[in-house]
C-alpha cells in the first residue's frame, strides 16, 4: 500500500510488515509485527542508497513522488 508520504510493504501471514514514510525530509521506517509497531528510525544516506541501487520498491516508490524513472534518477547521479 503506498500514500504520497507513505509506503507500507506487506508480506506473507504472520510476518512483519515494513513502513516507510517521509517526514520532514527524512526517509523513516518502522517494522510493524502482529500487535506490536516498532520505533520510527531515521534511515542513513547508506540505506537510502543501498534502497536505490538495489532497485527495491522503496526506491520505486521514492522515484515516483519524484516523478523521476530509473534511468533519469541514475543520469542525474552520475
Amino acid at each position: 500500500m503506498q500514500w504520497p508520504e507513505d509506503l507500507i510493504i506487506l508480506s506473507a501471514p504472520g510476518m512483519p510488515e515494513n513502513h516507510y514514510r517521509i517526514r520532514e525530509g527524512e526517509l523513516c521506517f518502522r517494522i510493524i509485527y502482529q500487535q506490536s509497531t516498532g520505533a520510527w528510525r531515521k534511515l542513513t544516506v547508506q540505506d537510502v542508497l543501498m534502497h536505490l541501487v538495489w532497485k527495491t520498491s522503496v526506491a520505486e516508490w521514492l522515484y515516483a513522488r519524484r516523478g523521476l524513472t530509473d534511468g533519469t534518477a541514475l543520469k542525474k547521479a552520475a
